[in-house]
């Protein structure tokens, strides 16, 4: 029976027919409860009126919906309605394998990753007892989001024919094999009708023998077989035909790629053994072997690329020539292992149109010592991740990356694991395949284990979280033990046992005493290191590099143990430079190459810029790493603060823009920073870590006077950020929810600061429209951060003003627009409108940001905006490129002959 567009089975509006099937016609269709798109599988009317069939097919449907996996489609339940019986599943988006292999083979690399989420599924599937019985391409659904879900679990099974009164000869009729019915008739009797698809049936489903999950293993040989060629291993003009050739035809395998890795060829020929008494036995074995780093054969060397004379010569011989040289160094190491290379050092400062986004943990060296990955901020704004081959002249942007940030190495040097719009993501260095492994709202480093877990910090505060390379639910690794003494755990770097890790426990305000801990994913107690600002990284053959008073160290370290030994040696390379409290010291390759960012920021500008983003003006001040600044109401002075040599230390500045006399407020020892200034102009209220967490304060904006808390508290971090009227608005991190947003009034300290805003989300800028009475923020809750408003004191009425993600949102003094940060970086300005209600126009992107390369860190302000809207006040790099990376192809040549291990 079909459906017409419109019509309705139960709950369920029909949409729209999606195909049909030996199993039944399937349509896409809305579930009216609850609000989500579905998949309905009607089944065949000589199906539905065969009751023995049809309560067979139910009891099997209630197993299978138990069945619950990231890489299978779920099944919601049964559905009848008007003697229509039908299959409610979830609606994957995307292309089926089948249509991708039409294309042409996969890429080694997307293969073995497609391959790995089949074998994850039929493994979860096989532990419960569940055989798939038809897997094939076309029951494989590849994702828009990069993951894979396999279809129709058991459901051959549960439609088995063999009760009822199907004509086998009706099933025959199959127009193609790729396509054939689920159900596959033989010598026209209905014994013969034997369960699955032809060309992907193991020997004994084609003899009609018994079947249990070595059927699946074969048919997933066959699949990784047909993804690595692009052609059917068993394909033929007839169903007949086609199953001669699975139970005898010789099993080609010179169509595989020479580069496909000897790991794979004996998988592949485990699984096609015809024997199933000798074939694979359990699929978590394939799974294990496609985790693992898998070596390739090398092939011939590729021809020079032409004209690379012409492209060194604009780029720089001097550049080229450094890179010439580190590769020969890592040639020689791999074919000369017992003598020693001489010590090399090169520097990578500028990618083709980007310059480095400072901050360690926004680069990484690969495991093989081969390849450097870092986050580059594009001249119009954009930001990604770089490639640069160590044997190649010019870095290569990723696409597919834009808003990456803190970049890890897979183990095999071949996959890259970033944080970009909400979420961890993976992308391959072969195919540029980006793919999303699981939800990260703001990401601070992750490590990724040989055996194929990866250990990451999702957010900026809270514990740090596990989840497999192929996807699903992330799982708590680590858990926030003191919220008085640690707000987050950051940078995991994973010991070459792929089950223990370190990481940072950051403690909010000292972070000179950052804690290192070492953990396991195997539980137990974590094992308090050492004390350090920077989080470390373990070097083979046993060694912690970290740093101590911001020079780079190493320490002899036993893996196996976790036990320290002896003295830190120090490094001679040059001064590292970091941006972010608990950065990753630097990145290590298993080769002994080791990448260090130096120079950092060279200074900022503060300057003035039209609606345009031309250049109208500048504001003389002294040679300083300058943040936040913050135009006062009257808008003639500006509060800005500036960091010191050591981000534990900065100072609040005021600039007259009349006379440009620019005077400092701050003096003492410790931060002040992020000023804010009160409605009248007369103070300013700002963050502060004297107390040994980080507080708000205020103090005269004119200098001298009586400082005093406006809010302290036993939690570890509060940023004041708008000051209107009664209300000062702050951040603050709470144990429980995250970043949320308070409101205390200054004037009456007799009450105590509440909440406006707080869920599990991030919740940050906030800030106050000149009118006292809305509030603007950003929000991660949709999974990126957008700007939301809502109404003051109460919270209660709330709109979403962008949809394509945003930060740092600033009111113009007379409430008419709401600047703020696209996700490219750019400055955008949105109408408003007030009354009785609040109403948003549309937005319009004005131009790109200049910002200074301070990595990806969202605690600054970094622009303000006039009165009325006309000008806006930036900070600018003093010059391109400020971020340098230094490479060192033999960091073990540091510690001398004596004390390598």
């Amino acid at each position: 029976m079909s459906l017409s567009p419109g019509s309705h089975l139960g709950p369920y509006e029909i949409n729209a027919p999606l195909g049909e099937g030996g199993m039944g016609v399937v349509y896409r269709a809305t579930d009216s409860k609850l609000k989500r798109q579905v998949a309905i599988k009607v089944l065949p009317e000589a199906f539905a009126a065969d009751a023995d069939r049809l309560a067979r097919f139910e009891r099997e449907a209630q197993v299978l919906a138990q069945l619950q996996h990231p890489n299978i489609a779920s099944i919601y339940g049964l559905e009848e309605s008007s003697g229509v019986r039908a299959l409610v599943m979830e609606l994957v988006e995307g292309e089926d394998l089948a249509e991708r292999l039409k294309r042409g083979p996969l890429p080694l690399d997307e293969a073995l990753a497609v391959a790995r989420q089949i074998a994850d599924a039929l493994e979860t599937a096989h532990e419960k007892g569940i055989v798939h019985r038809d897997l094939k391409p076309a029951n494989v659904k590849l994702t828009p989001e990069g993951k894979v879900k396999v279809l129709d679990f058991g459901l051959a099974k549960a439609m088995d024919p063999a009760a009822g009164s199907a004509s086998a000869a009706d099933l025959a009729r199959s127009p193609t094999l790729m396509n054939s019915p689920t159900m596959t008739a033989v010598q026209g009797t209905q014994l013969g009708v034997i369960l699955g698809t032809a060309a992907y049936m193991s020997p004994e489903q084609a003899r009609g023998g018994a079947v249990d999950k070595r059927a699946d293993v074969w048919a997933f040989g066959v699949v990784l077989h047909e993804m690595l060629t692009g052609r059917p291993l068993f394909a033929a003009a007839t169903v007949t035909d086609t199953l001669a050739g699975v139970l005898k035809t010789e099993i080609d395998y010179r169509g595989l790629s020479a580069e496909t890795p000897p790991p794979i060829r004996r998988l592949l020929a485990r699984c096609l053994e015809r024997d199933s008494r000798r074939r694979l036995r359990d699929i978590g074995e394939a799974r294990v072997v496609l985790e693992a780093p898998l070596e390739v054969e090398a092939g011939p060397a590729a021809p020079p690329a032409a004209a690379r004379s012409s492209r060194a010569a604009r780029l720089g011989w001097a550049i080229a020539a450094l890179l010439a040289i580190a590769a020969a160094a890592l040639a020689f190491r791999a074919f000369a292992p017992v003598l020693r290379p001489p010590l090399l050092r090169f520097a990578i400062s500028t990618a083709s149109g980007a310059s480095i986004v400072a901050g360690a943990g926004n680069s990484a060296i690969s495991p093989d010592g081969r390849r450097v990955i870092f986050v580059g901020s594009a001249s119009e704004g954009g930001q990604g991740l770089w490639l640069q081959e160590l044997d190649q002249v010019r870095a290569r942007y990723l696409a597919g990356t834009e808003g990456a940030t803190y970049p890890f190495w897979a183990p095999d040097s071949r996959r890259i694991g970033f944080f970009a719009k909400g979420k961890l993501r993976k992308v391959s260095i072969g195919d540029g395949r980006v793919e999303v492994i699981c939800d990260a709202l703001e990401g601070r480093g992750g490590s990724w284990g040989r055996a194929g877990t990866i250990v990451f910090a999702p957010a900026v505060t809270g514990g740090l979280s596990a989840v497999s390379e192929g996807g699903g639910s992330p799982k708590p690794a680590t858990r926030i033990e003191n919220a008085e003494e640690e707000i987050s755990h950051r940078f995991p770097s994973f010991l070459p046992d792929g089950r223990k890790f370190l990481y940072i426990a950051d403690p909010g305000a000292d972070s000179d005493q950052g804690r290192v801990y070492l953990a396991s994913l195997d539980g137990g107690d974590r094992r308090l290191l050492l004390r350090t600002r920077r989080a470390p990284v373990y070097a083979a053959p046993g060694y912690l590099i970290h740093a101590t008073d911001e020079r780079l160290v190493a320490q002899a370290f036993d893996p196996k143990t976790g036990e320290l030994h002896g003295e830190p040696i120090r490094l001679e390379e040059a001064t590292p430079s970091y941006v972010n409290t608990q950065d990753r010291v630097a990145s290590v390759s298993d080769s002994g190459a080791l990448l260090v960012p130096t120079v950092g920021m060279a200074g900022t500008k503060v300057a003035w810029l039209d609606r345009r983003g031309r250049l109208v003006g500048e504001i003389p001040l002294p040679r300083e790493n300058f943040a936040s600044p913050a135009l006062s109401p009257d808008g003639r002075r500006l509060a800005i603060y500036s960091d010191g040599p050591k981000d534990s230390q900065s100072d609040l500045w005021v600039v007259d823009l009349a006379t440009e006399q620019a005077s400092r407020l701050t003096f003492a020892a410790g931060v002040e920073r992020f000023p804010v200034w009160s409605p009248d102009g007369s103070r300013l209220a700002f963050q502060t870590n004297r107390s040994g967490v980080y507080d708000v304060w205020e103090r005269p904006s004119t200098g001298g006077g009586a400082e005093r808390a406006l809010h302290a508290s036993p939690t570890a971090w509060k940023i004041a950020r708008s000051w209107i009227g009664d209300f000062l608005v702050f951040e603050s991190v709470e144990k429980e929810t995250g970043f949320d947003v308070w409101i205390l009034r200054p004037g009456v300290p007799e009450e105590a600061p509440f909440p406006v805003i707080s869920s599990p989300a991030s919740e940050t800028d906030p800030r106050i429209s000149p009118d006292g009475r809305w509030l603007a923020f950003a929000s991660n809750e949709s999974g990126r951060q957008e700007i939301y408003v809502v109404s003051l004191p109460d919270g209660k009425t709330r709109y979403q003003v962008t949809t394509e993600g945003a930060r740092h949102p600033v009111w113009t003094r007379g409430g008419r627009e709401l600047f703020y940060l696209t996700t490219s970086n750019s400055v955008a300005a949105v109408p408003v409108t007030t009354g009785s209600t609040i109403s948003f126009g549309s937005p319009v992107t004005l131009f790109p940001q200049p910002r200074p390369n301070w990595g990806t860190g969202t605690d600054q302000a970094i622009f303000d905006v006039t009165a009325d809207g006309s000008r806006v006040v930036v900070l600018v790099p003093e010059s391109e490129g400020s971020q340098t990376l230094v490479v060192v192809t033999d960091w073990l040549a540091e510690l001398g002959g004596e004390k390598r291990r």
